[in-house]
């Protein structure tokens, strides 16, 4: 199913106050946070590969939930608070579109 230019705003939207989120959750488990936020972001790179657009990224977003949370319950068992998807898999997402091939000041490859 084709992503319309709507739903990649609206998902760069979440993505980006994920990692405004992120970047202003200082809590005792910080180290433990980022350690989800890779591990979520070498899923992504599983799913999408290294050369994608933000289209791509779009898509992956749609069923994110459905992977997301065992991968959290795997990398910080017992600690839910740190499987809170607005904070983690949104900032992963967002880390992970500034390498998308057409992320705004990229330019073409």
């Amino acid at each position: 199913m084709a992503i319309s230019e709507a739903e990649i705003d609206a998902a760069r939207f979440s993505w980006e106050e994920g990692v405004r989120r992120l970047d202003t959750a200082r809590s005792g488990n910080g180290a433990l946070r980022e350690r989800l936020v890779e591990a979520t972001m070498t899923e992504l790179r599983r799913r999408v590969g290294v050369r994608f657009m933000l289209a791509d990224l779009a898509a992956a977003y749609r069923d994110a939930s459905n992977w997301f949370e065992p991968l959290a319950r795997d990398v910080a068992p017992g600690q839910p608070d740190m499987w809170n998807q607005a904070v983690v898999l949104d900032a992963a997402f967002g880390r992970y579109a500034r390498l998308a091939g057409d992320a705004p000041g990229r330019g073409r490859r």
